[in-house]
């Protein structure tokens, strides 16, 4: 159980900060591990939020393949949230089967480390071929983290410095999938290259890229579908899972009352797949959910960037608050009966830093603003003052009322007389493409981890140890006292 040095009432994710921890050789980045198993299904720990302005087919697409689940928004109709499912599984790629990209980014043997770094972090690929000017295959350039250093000190260095070349790259010749597959298993690799042979015109043996093949070490693609405790909400979870859904996620703003449990009890009577309950802030709510076979609980209220319910209702709950006494109460729940509850953090998770306070407690995050900002996401671009942002609303704002014309999520039926908003529409600032952005969670995660002494998620709640900033120290732990240029 993680442990908290001073006062956590009231308190958001940016009041707190870790204290490091022993650290060996075992704790290197490569060897740690940040997923995190969830009803039996190992993802990574960043779910996309159930928003309209998130998921569509194509962002739920590129979720599956980046290892992360994300959630089918309720506010759909179930036809659309059916065709999204099935969009995704029709296409998806189990462990240990190949994945193949035709035209994948390449590099020139002439290009610079500064150039290599920037396509690494562009397009999130680890593993770049290179090529010389006639297209001629000539290497692979492998990222590492040590590069970054590098950066600094010899930027313009050439990649065919630093490339494994052809003669000591693992290729084949021809597109034969056998033997394809062959050479992964017993070579234990991650990656192959499929080559064409071809010859100069002076006879000169040379290889063209046709393809990158990769064996995919993720589960399969996972997908969930939210639902609200309406009447049809049977009819919508049978619809969802006969498409393919691998778990269903109750989306209501206060799961905390009876209709949520008459639910919860319907459906395990009825249902095998696992169901995430949400949202509630308090450890009775926990206990409750809990002992009605919740597979996992989702944790926060009002503190979401675009939602209004704590300054329109006055109702709601300090987002590390809740968190610490609903993971507090799972860690008990544990003890007393041995099953153990994973809780996913919602709401108030502003950037990179508060994913890995949440983190030391939650066992994921459900993240709403930071998927929103990704260019694969269901908003469209907008421009002003000569930047690019994406479009983004609350699923209690005027502008879903308007789309939909139900409030389920607020508790507002369709034919409601009034009508109270819970959230905003706006903007956020575009951040480039899913996979390279998550990417940089995962490793900014890592890094953390390796600094508390923590091989995983399990060993990252036990030995996190979180210290409760005063505001003249919260002030020390950025930039101060000089000009910042960038």
């Amino acid at each position: 159980m993680v442990k908290i040095r001073g006062d956590y009432i009231g308190a958001s994710f940016g009041d707190f900060i870790l204290e490091p921890g022993y650290t060996t050789r075992e704790h290197l980045p490569e060897n740690i591990d940040i997923t995190v198993d969830l009803a039996g299904m190992k993802i990574k720990p960043f779910i996309p939020a159930a928003m309209r302005a998130i998921c569509d087919e194509n962002f739920a697409l590129e979720a599956a393949k980046s290892g992360l689940m994300p959630v089918v928004p309720r506010a759909y109709s179930v036809e659309r949230q059916v065709k999204i499912i099935r969009y995704v599984k029709e296409r998806e790629v189990r462990k240990g089967e190949l994945e193949e990209v035709d035209d994948p980014i390449k590099l020139r043997e002439d290009e610079t480390l500064a150039d290599a770094l920037e396509k690494v972090n562009t397009y999130g690929h680890s593993n770049l071929p290179v090529v010389d000017k006639s297209g001629n295959f000539k290497g692979i350039f492998k990222y590492r983290q040590e590069y970054e250093r590098e950066l600094m000190q010899s930027p313009d260095m050439p990649v065919k410095n630093l490339m494994v070349p052809l003669e000591k790259t693992h290729y084949v010749v021809g597109e034969d999938r056998d033997e394809i597959k062959r050479k992964l298993e017993e070579e234990n690799l991650r990656m192959l290259p499929v080559l064409e042979e071809i010859f100069d015109r002076q006879g000169k043996r040379e290889y063209r890229l046709k393809k990158l093949v990769f064996r995919r070490q993720d589960d399969g693609y996972r997908i969930a579908a939210a639902i609200d405790t309406y009447p049809g909400w049977k009819g919508r979870v049978e619809r969802v899972l006969e498409a393919g859904a691998d778990m269903i996620f109750i989306d209501t703003s206060d799961c905390w009352n009876e209709f949520t449990e008459s639910l919860m009890e319907e459906y395990k009577k009825r249902f095998e797949k696992p169901i995430c309950v949400g949202n509630l802030v308090g450890e009775e709510a926990f206990r409750l959910f809990a002992d009605l076979g919740a597979d996992a609980i989702k944790v926060g209220m009002g503190s979401g960037s675009i939602c209004t319910t704590s300054q329109v209702l006055r109702v709601g709950a300090a987002p590390m608050d809740a968190l610490i006494r609903v993971t507090q109460a799972r860690d008990r729940y544990y003890k007393e009966t041995g099953r153990y509850i994973p809780v996913i953090a919602d709401g108030g998770i502003s950037d990179e830093a508060d994913i890995i306070i949440a983190l030391a407690c939650a066992d994921a995050v459900m993240l709403g603003k930071l998927f929103a900002a990704f260019e694969e996401s269901a908003g469209r671009v907008i421009e002003t003052g000569g930047e690019k942002y994406k479009e983004y609303w609350g699923e209690g704002s005027r502008r879903a009322f308007e789309l939909t014309g139900d409030m389920k999520r607020y508790s507002l039926p369709k034919d409601s007389k009034y009508i109270i908003y819970q959230g905003v529409e706006g903007g956020v600032k575009l951040k480039g493409k899913l996979k390279p952005g998550v990417e940089h969670w995962v490793q900014t995660l890592k890094q953390t981890m390796m600094h508390v002494g923590a091989k995983n998620l399990k060993e990252y709640h036990e030995k996190a140890v979180l210290t409760r900033l005063t505001q003249r120290s919260a002030e020390k732990t950025g930039p101060h006292g000089i000009l910042v240029e960038d």
